[in-house]
């Protein structure tokens, strides 16, 4: 007990007279506070230190005074032998730790312990006001407003000093003193965006603190917001251009890496229906991808669906489509592989729109056919716009009525390609489908199990072909009959997949349709089993397609219910039927004088019996 006595008032001191020498700092600083206002810019610019941050763990009340002063010892940085409010809050808390073990042993001491309680409560009485002080500001403010006019007040005096870097700061640490509060959150995007818009400086100072981060995690906890995504694509956007014309690539690879990208197109498919939030989003997005980084995060985000969705969606809104267009470009285009991606029917079809419904806005048109342009470098692009209804028919218009020399040069540029390219695939067709093809079959010198494989091969090697598919699909039915031990190679899933695939795919054309359906007719007759294998691949969907796209075509007619006699001894092809409310009667109808028709549909019906009454 001896020992505590002595060394109680030696800890006691030291834990005083920090709090003296913190108290003593304060009243000297509040002091210079009071000259701050008549001297701000050289205060500013002889005290502002890039690398230091500001502290989140003040009152906003304070704030201003706060974010001018950088020599408080309350900064969250030490500055020679101050200690910052953390370490002086744990200082305090530890001696009072120790002050409570020493009371749980000395109870029995009544004069001792009276003397620890008194050094307690001084000590806690201490820790009080540093408790106060480092409370986090409410996320949900009482008087938000004021606090933003206060810091638009101060923001506007420092501006006019110059001190971008100092600006940015201010804005940051009020984003993250008010993290759930929408409205300050609101203000500090649209401040960052009208700042950059009038100081190219903005920019820099931007990319090269935490804003990015601090922008990505607000569009992030307000997700459901549509007015913070909009304005956190334009605060991201304002970093992306510059007026002086100076290489901002040094930006955009920040952001990219930021995660930006997908930030962006996350808030256009939340918002997909907002004109402002899509509109911001695709601008934004367009000029980051001149970047190959960001081109690179968009392809691997799968961007293209989402974009090719919200297009689809505000098909009137020009600005939209003007940005789509380019953006949709941007992506496919690698100019230091120079070659372009394969683009989807939907990609093209999108541009191709955007070209019919604002032939009258010169932008847009000049955005889409320069899409097209870039496309079409690439010759199975080519082929996909060939495909797509009227799409030829749109720029043969475009070129004869357009009064811009510029559209109507790159617009003959396309049309040249597509005839070249279908000249070119005519002849190869013709010569594959004439000549090669037989050649391979009949070939004696050339194995049949290799035959099989060369035949299977040209299905992936020339899928964009419908006349060399329906060639394929004939020459396997004959090699399946002529070769019976190489019927393996071709009652795999992979080929009945393929075969499948390439029906859905040109479905509207009906020699693909009827031949398809002549071979699995021709390899269910064989093999019963892969009744299953057909089902798991949606053979059956296909084949009700078949019926119901070429009522008036009795060959396809005849060939689908072929097949699908067969497939419905599968119970799961009478649950898809009954569930798709599929009626063969009324197939069986519209073809009463055919006997093959009328034959084929009484044993599906039979067999579609046997299920409901099992059922």
């Amino acid at each position: 007990e001896e020992d505590v006595d002595d060394a109680l008032p030696g800890i006691a001191t030291e834990i005083q007279n920090e709090i003296n020498m913190n108290e003593s700092e304060q009243e000297e600083q509040e002091e210079k506070e009071e000259d701050v206002d008549d001297a701000m810019p050289d205060y500013i610019e002889m005290n502002f230190d890039r690398k230091r941050k500001i502290s989140t763990k003040r009152p906003l009340r304070q704030l201003s005074s706060a974010m001018l002063d950088y020599n408080s010892p309350r900064s969250i940085e030490a500055k020679g032998n101050d200690v910052t409010l953390d370490e002086n809050t744990s200082c305090i808390r530890q001696s009072t730790v120790l002050l409570d073990s020493q009371q749980n042993s000395l109870e029995e001491s009544p004069g001792t312990l009276d003397s620890i309680l008194d050094q307690k409560q001084v000590l806690q009485n201490s820790l009080q006001p540093l408790q106060d002080e480092e409370v986090i500001t409410s996320d949900t403010p009482e008087n938000p407003d004021a606090m933003i006019n206060e810091i638009e007040s101060l923001i506007k005096d420092i501006d006019v000093a110059g001190d971008c870097d100092f600006v940015v700061d201010i804005i940051i640490d009020f984003m993250k003193d008010n993290r759930n509060c929408v409205s300050i959150q609101n203000f500090c995007l649209l401040k960052f965006s009208a700042l950059c818009s009038a100081n190219d400086n903005y920019k820099k100072s931007m990319v090269s603190t935490s804003a990015p981060d601090d922008i990505l995690l607000c569009m992030k906890t307000h997700l459901k917001e549509a007015t913070t995504q909009q304005y956190g694509c334009e605060a991201i956007w304002s970093c992306c251009n510059d007026k002086q014309g100076r290489d901002i690539r040094h930006n955009i690879l920040i952001l990219v890496r930021a995660g930006v990208v997908a930030r962006i197109i996350k808030g256009i498919m939340e918002h997909i229906d907002e004109k402002d939030v899509v509109k911001s989003g695709l601008g934004c997005l367009r000029s980051l991808t001149i970047q190959y980084e960001a081109r690179e995060a968009f392809v691997m985000l799968s961007g293209v669906e989402p974009i090719c969705r919200a297009m689809n969606y505000h098909t009137n809104v020009a600005v939209i489509q003007r940005d789509g267009c380019a953006l949709l470009s941007n992506s496919a285009v690698d100019m230091e592989k120079q070659q372009v991606s394969l683009a989807s029917k939907c990609e093209l079809k999108v541009v191709i729109n955007a070209l019919a419904s604002h032939g009258d806005n010169a932008s847009v048109v000049e955005g889409a056919c320069f899409a097209l342009k870039n496309y079409t470098y690439d010759e199975r692009n080519v082929r996909s716009l060939k495909e797509l209804d009227d799409s030829i028919q749109i720029l043969e218009d475009f070129y004869q009525q357009s009064k811009d020399s510029k559209v109507s040069d790159i617009i003959s540029v396309v049309l040249d390609r597509v005839s070249h390219l279908k000249e070119t695939d005519e002849s190869l067709e013709s010569h594959l489908v004439d000549t090669t093809l037989n050649h391979m079959i009949e070939d004696p010198t050339v194995e049949p199990g290799k035959k099989v494989q060369q035949v299977i091969d040209l299905m992936e090697e020339y899928d964009w072909s419908c006349k060399v598919l329906t060639a394929v699909f004939q020459s396997l039915t004959l090699l399946y009959q002529c070769y019976p031990l190489q019927r393996n190679l071709l009652e795999t899933s992979g080929v009945i997949q393929t075969v499948i695939a390439r029906m859905e795919t040109y479905k509207s054309f009906a020699p693909i349709q009827i031949n398809g359906c002549k071979l699995f007719s021709e390899i269910l007759k064989n093999a019963d089993s892969l009744r299953t294998t057909i089902l798991d691949a949606d053979g059956c969907g296909v084949i009700m397609e078949i019926v119901l796209d070429h009522k008036s075509n009795v060959e396809a007619q005849i060939a689908a219910l072929s097949v699908l006699k067969t497939l419905s001894k599968e119970f799961e092809c009478w649950v898809l039927l009954l569930h798709l409310n599929f009626s063969i009667e009324d197939v069986m109808t519209a073809h009463p004088e055919n006997q093959l028709i009328q034959d084929y549909g009484l044993e599906i019906m039979t067999n579609l019996s046997l299920h409901g009454t099992s059922g």
